[in-house]
């Protein structure tokens, strides 16, 4: 019997009780299991996948009745199951034709015993990589022993040996002990076991369910998530990759690793209706011939709040062309004259904030330094670094931006820049949890500024810029080996100025959110238990480069209103949203009015 627990589960039918002398129930004076349906008793190493099963009816009200000698002293792995005119095949021998075959209804532990080797087997089907012990124990501890504690069952109270209406509303035999597997605990008795198989409960999830780590280790699955930001577009949406996770009893179920994915859109167009934060700062400057002390503060509502109590800070000292400045929730942007300026570039961002950095920008409590040195009337250097959480997932980041201006002239002039972004929580603003492990990663990317005056009153101004990842090393992650990522982002538009009347503006700009441009990585799909019980992975090279290229067109209108009150109307498309070619184009018409109190 041992050596066939190596691949089966031994389920063994109880004694009939013909005699009406092995249970309580029907007036013998202790529960008795004959020796053979209780082996484990004696040999313990079997009881890992035996199953002894007792013959119990229920009528269609609930009630039950023993009609088998009960589970007594193998109650452990005993279950309950309803044997009781049952149709089978059977020779029949009548006295007159001799045997024949016929279709009859017979009764007993021999008709309740085959329908829990059938359970026993659909659960091999469906967990081919269990072993007869999970087996076993799934189907234990997953019985339906809820009855237990009510008074429906059978007890032969006046020794007839006959049911009678009258004898249902006795106690089912509460609860008497425990068995525990893998933090799972299940009650049974000395009359009925573990209760009645459910098998519908045995094929579902039961207890805590996990995925494994490329290490084994076994994660949460409700802690195992991707959240993505839409640089990476559906290129990393796992959607249509199957994987296995498991259940506190180790049935592994195949599910979609995509379910684990979410996304957090870069670039909602609802934005449109909203204010940049931090737009506007007031100022307080003292001076003399030799320098300038410079401090200004800003209110907004960054937490929505509907207060502003939000407070940004920003304080310079500038002598002789040098100015060293400090700043908190000052943007970066600001800092490189890519908002909250009076140039075109600036402008744009007023309806469409992708001509900002796609790093280092839309930070919240941000610590900005910087130096800003003036080579000639025509020149300057500019170095700022920076630390603070991504308005996205709220992952931190941290770096420096180093940048050469050239004027020009009066209106035109053209900024290169380069810089370093480093995450230590997350890679391109995208956070791994659980068995996915952790992303982190630096980011350096280069790129150029430029406001050029065309004609009259009306601007060209653009952003271009490329960027490097270098990805750490996520060794236990089910996603690694990421590398030679490349990315892109620009922004070109049109400012004209004065169009139906003096100080309204017209934009028009052409964008393509920051987007990965190439890539790969591998990912680790957790699948059956090998021999050993060990997880086998399959692996696969994901490619890093979306299915699509987000296009955006936006038109807008601006103008101030005599009493101090302003208006912005526009409209956007975009065409293939979020980097993916499945997704339909967005459009939008939009319209804000504010007025100054």
């Amino acid at each position: 019997y041992n050596n066939f627990q190596n691949t089966g589960v031994i389920v063994w039918a109880n004694s009939n009780d013909n005699n009406y002398n092995m249970s309580t129930v029907w007036g013998g004076t202790s529960n008795v299991v004959d020796a053979d349906a209780n082996l484990p008793a004696l040999f313990p190493e079997l009881a890992e996948a035996w199953i002894a099963v007792t013959n119990v009816g229920t009528y269609n009200d609930g009630s039950k009745v023993l009609f088998s000698a009960p589970c007594a002293t193998a109650a452990e792995y005993c279950l309950s199951h309803d044997g009781m005119d049952i149709t089978a095949g059977s020779d029949v021998y009548d006295g007159v034709t001799g045997y024949s075959h016929w279709i009859t209804t017979k009764t007993g532990t021999s008709m309740a015993t085959p329908q829990i080797s059938g359970a026993v087997a659909i659960l091999f089907e469906a967990f081919p990589d269990n072993s007869p012990e999970l087996i076993t124990k799934r189907l234990l501890l997953t019985a339906d022993n809820s009855w237990f504690a009510s008074s429906k069952c059978f007890v032969d109270n006046n020794g007839n040996q006959t049911i009678d209406n009258d004898e249902f509303s006795n106690s089912c035999g509460g609860y008497e002990g425990e068995v525990t597997y893998n933090g799972i605990t299940h009650a049974y008795n000395s009359l009925y076991g573990h209760g009645n198989p459910d098998l519908h409960l045995a094929l579902q999830p039961i207890g805590v369910n996990t995925i494994s780590g490329l290490n084994r280790n076994k994660e949460l699955l409700v802690a195992s998530s991707l959240l993505l930001t839409s640089y990476y577009g559906d290129a990393l949406s796992l959607s249509g990759e199957k994987a296995i996770f498991r259940d506190q009893l180790n049935g592994g179920f195949w599910f979609d690793m995509g379910n684990l994915v979410s996304k957090s859109p870069q670039n909602k167009l609802k934005r449109k209706l909203e204010s940049n934060d931090f737009e506007n700062w007031n100022s307080v400057n003292n001076h003399d011939d030799n320098y300038q002390l410079s401090f200004s503060y800003s209110e907004n509502d960054t937490n929505d709040n509907n207060l502003n109590d939000d407070i940004g800070l920003y304080s310079s000292f500038s002598k002789n062309g040098s100015k060293t400045y400090l700043g908190y929730n000052y943007p970066t942007s600001k800092a490189l004259g890519i908002s909250g300026s009076n140039n075109a570039i600036s402008i744009l961002n007023r309806h469409n904030q992708n001509s900002l950095l796609g790093f280092a920008s839309n930070l919240t409590d941000n610590i900005v330094v910087g130096n800003s040195i003036d080579i000639n009337e025509q020149l300057n250097l500019n170095f700022v670094v920076y630390d603070g959480d991504e308005n996205i997932n709220q992952l931190n980041e941290r770096g420096y931006i180093a940048s050469v201006k050239s004027h020009i002239n009066a209106y035109d002039d053209i900024t290169l820049f380069l810089g370093k972004n480093y995450e230590n929580e997350g890679l391109l603003r995208s956070k791994a949890t659980g068995a996915f492990g952790e992303l982190s990663g630096d980011t350096f990317y280069t790129g150029a500024v430029l406001n050029k005056h065309l004609y009259g009153n009306t601007h060209l101004a653009g952003l271009f810029s490329l960027g490097n990842v270098n990805a750490s090393q996520n060794e236990n992650g089910l996603i690694n080996n990421i590398d030679n990522i490349t990315t892109s982002q620009f922004n070109l538009g049109l400012v004209s100025s004065s169009i139906l009347e003096k100080g309204d503006m017209i934009t028009f700009n052409i964008s393509q959110p920051l987007r990965t441009e190439s890539g790969e990585a591998l990912i680790h799909l957790p699948g059956y238990l090998d021999s050993n019980n060990d997880i086998l992975f399959t692996s696969k090279k994901l490619d890093l480069e979306p299915s699509g290229r987000e296009i955006n067109f936006d038109l807008g209108y601006e103008n101030k209103l005599n009493f101090g009150g302003a208006y912005k109307v526009g409209s956007q498309i975009a065409f293939e949203p979020s980097h993916n070619n499945n997704n339909s184009s967005e459009q939008l018409f939009y319209g804000v009015y504010k007025i100054n109190f």
